[in-house]
């Protein structure tokens, strides 16, 4: 009955996150019977029976209510249930005016100071109050750039669009503050002011999909469908990985009839989010994602290294018998030990847990419920979304891995058969009488022993390396993202990861067991020996995954039950106000960053999605892809910094509870490795794919802009700017942002 319990509440428990809705107008919390509905489908969805529907209405009697009114407390979030209403009305005025301007560079700084004005003169006071407070306490451009950002993300529109215009009024020659500049005031209400700006860049970086993007956003809030499909094509064939774009490119598909549900699945899969999950649903779809959808743009921290514990391996030969046997035996030992520290770990949570339940139904799930209430944050729906695709593969992966194992063995036994005739044959030859003895047949024997061996445990190797392999990865995904959803309630996500650890060793005994090892033939004596197989750690599963974030003068931290970013050094608190849909993408320099290829957070619906974060050699090989056809060499530098950027952003992930050093100086150490070794690991692997697809011709001259960006990546751009944001707008709702006319 405990599991039961503790089953059908933490189904409850994550339902308020992915079901909850948000309702237009004055905030409110749902009617009863909007609670009943939501309780209903999550219980269907998970086959209760009748009787375990009503025991689960009963002991929520009193907890929905208190939930749902803990989850009124943040940011409206107008609910849209026609995806074409998206898109606002053609207004041919503010049409004109975006055609009439044209904003050559030497006009930018002049721009800016009128746009900056206006805002200093009628401004909301607190608000204008925040801005100036900010160049003060830091004046410097970047900074403030990135402090707008932070505003942003805080629910500060007008703070946010003042610090960006003031960016650019400061540094007038940075492209990458024009663009965010631009992005805001088409995010804010004013797509007319950026325009503008935005023809100007796209001349300059005509193949960058963050442009493209924006001016779509801008031309689809003007109500110009056919300029933002335009755009927005353009950039889906730039940057796949490009979330926004294709929320838009798909928009249009469904305006005009067509089919949008690829561009929408593409969107959800390069950054799943509540919002793009909303528009597949008014569709009538669902993403119906895979996990090899999601995990190249999925921020994963690794608990589990790749040689966390290592693969066993035997000789495939008779001869190798007797280590091969006490290497079977170590991974049964180190299964038997992590086994047995699981148990120890997970004793004292069964005695709370056993202890809780006694306590009642009722006051169990009160007190779950509670709990659970902390754990929510902006990153529990996105985590919900996540777990929702890792559980489907998960299940359908052990089916399929059952019936290959079956496959296996059943080949296995018809090989064996064959082996053993030929044995059998051999031995029949054996005879005192006509004076032939084993050890004139023994090398045929262990020959056939020894091909048998080779040929299955070859295929078994394969076979079960593939599936360890997957699992490890998938495991490293599940314990990163099952903290986010609710938090580590009364210590169950531990214990699931503990579970799921011992699978994972259990795993490598079952490939040690299913390898062969065979004795020679004709009674050759064996003797014990021993294989010293360490025990690897378990990861420490009570300290969540943390993504660091560049934000200005400072860092901030998205970790598990974080709800906003309060603690900096600008005293920025969060409001109650809406947060823009944007991708907020990290590079280097002046760099106009594009989300997939670089790292980036995705906002959506006040929940933050990190991604784009990870990376390993096996991205390289798609780089040509990404450079520009006769343009191939100029694009190099943006392709590495990007590269640098991931790595950079993969570096400040960590699981560390104790906090030793600030995200400050770990960053600063980092660049001091970087700038003493990381030229001589980055470069050639970059230069093997690269020169593969250029060798022939300018292999000489691509080295060279490949060693010289990256001294200028890490001496001058890094360690002086850091990892500079970028904006990319998305859709809402027209209407969540109504500023003053400043403009």
């Amino acid at each position: 009955m405990k599991q039961l319990i503790i089953g059908m509440a933490l189904l409850m428990l994550t339902t308020t996150i992915q079901a909850q809705k948000k309702t237009t107008g004055k905030e409110k919390p749902p009617t009863q019977k909007e609670m009943d509905k939501m309780l209903e489908a999550a219980m269907k969805q998970e086959g209760l029976s009748k009787e375990e529907q009503a025991e689960m209405k009963k002991m929520m009697g009193n907890v929905m209510p208190a939930m749902m009114e803990s989850n009124t407390k943040t940011a409206n979030y107008s609910e849209f249930t026609q995806n074409a209403s998206l898109v606002p009305a053609r207004n041919t005025g503010k049409i004109a005016i975006a055609l009439s301007k044209k904003m050559p560079q030497s006009e930018i700084k002049t721009f800016a100071d009128l746009l900056y004005s206006r805002m200093m003169a009628k401004g909301d006071a607190a608000e204008m109050a925040i801005a100036k407070k900010v160049i003060t306490q830091t004046p410097k451009a970047v900074d403030i750039n990135a402090a707008a950002i932070l505003a942003m993300v805080q629910g500060h529109s007008e703070t946010a669009l003042a610090l960006a215009i003031k960016a650019v009024q400061l540094e007038p020659t940075n492209t990458n503050y024009q663009n965010n500049m631009a992005a805001l005031l088409t995010q804010y209400g004013y797509p007319e002011q950026a325009i503008p700006v935005l023809r100007k860049l796209n001349l300059e970086f005509s193949n960058n999909s963050t442009v493209l993007n924006n001016l779509a956003h801008a031309w689809l809030s003007l109500g110009e469908k056919d300029s933002a499909a335009v755009y927005a094509n353009a950039a889906m064939r730039i940057n796949p990985l490009h979330t926004e774009a294709a929320q838009v490119a798909g928009l249009i598909k469904e305006i005009k009839g067509n089919d949008p549900s690829d561009d929408y699945r593409q969107a959800m899969a390069n950054a799943l989010n509540p919002f793009t999950q909303q528009m597949l649903k008014n569709k009538g779809g669902s993403a119906k994602l895979q996990w090899d959808d999601i995990r190249n743009n999925l921020t994963i921290y690794e608990y589990f290294p790749f040689k966390w514990l290592k693969l066993p391996q035997l000789s495939n030969t008779v001869k190798g018998y007797e280590n091969d046997r006490a290497i079977q035996k170590a991974y049964t030992r180190v299964k038997d030990k992590i086994e047995e520290q699981i148990s120890l770990m997970t004793e004292q949570t069964e005695k709370e847990m056993d202890a809780l339940v006694d306590k009642g139904d009722a006051a169990f799930v009160a007190e779950m419920a509670n709990a659970t209430m902390k754990g929510q944050s902006w990153m529990s729906k996105p985590a919900a979304n996540v777990l929702e695709v890792l559980q489907a593969y998960q299940t359908q992966n052990q089916l399929s891995f059952a019936d290959t194992i079956k496959k296996l063995e059943k080949w296995k036994d018809e090989l064996r058969k064959e082996k053993d005739i030929k044995i059998r044959n051999i031995y029949k030859k054996i005879d005192d009488r006509n004076q032939t003895s084993c050890q004139q047949y023994k090398a045929q024997l262990d020959a056939l022993e020894n091909d048998y061996l080779l040929q299955v445990n070859t295929r078994t190797y394969k076979t079960m390396f593939r599936h360890i392999s997957n699992y490890q990865s998938w495991l490293n995904a599940w314990v990163t993202w099952n903290w986010y959803v609710t938090g580590n309630v009364k210590n169950l996500v531990m214990m699931q990861d503990l579970q799921a650890t011992q699978h994972l060793v259990a795993l490598y005994d079952q490939m040690a067991q299913l390898l062969e090892a065979l004795p020679e033939h004709c009674g050759v004596a064996t003797k014990e020996t021993q294989y010293n197989l360490p025990v690897p750690a378990i990861p420490n599963f009570t300290c969540p995954a943390v993504v660091s974030i560049p934000s200005g003068a400072e860092w901030q931290q998205l970790t598990a039950g974080a709800k906003d970013f309060n603690k900096n050094v600008y005293g920025i608190v969060k409001s109650a106000a809406p947060v823009p849909n944007v991708s907020v993408a990290y590079g280097i320099g002046n760099q106009i960053a594009q989300p997939g290829r670089a790292p980036f957070l995705k906002t959506a619906n006040g929940s933050i999605l990190p991604g784009g974060i990870n990376s390993d050699d096996d991205e390289l090989a798609p780089i040509p892809n990404l450079l520009p056809k006769g343009d191939e060499l100029a694009a190099i530098p943006d392709v590495m910094r990007e590269l640098v950027a991931k790595d950079l952003m993969q570096a400040m992930l960590s699981a560390d509870c104790k906090n030793i050093k600030s995200d400050k100086e770990n960053f600063k150490e980092l660049i001091e490795r970087l700038e003493k070794h990381g030229r001589l690991l980055r470069i050639p692997k970059i230069m093997e794919s690269l020169s593969g697809y250029l060798r022939k011709v300018r292999q000489a001259e691509i080295d060279a802009i490949a060693r010289k960006t990256y001294e200028v990546i890490i001496k001058d751009e890094v360690r002086q700017k850091g990892l500079q944001p970028t904006i990319s707008n998305g859709l809402q709702p027209p209407g969540t942002f109504t500023l003053k006319q400043f403009f």
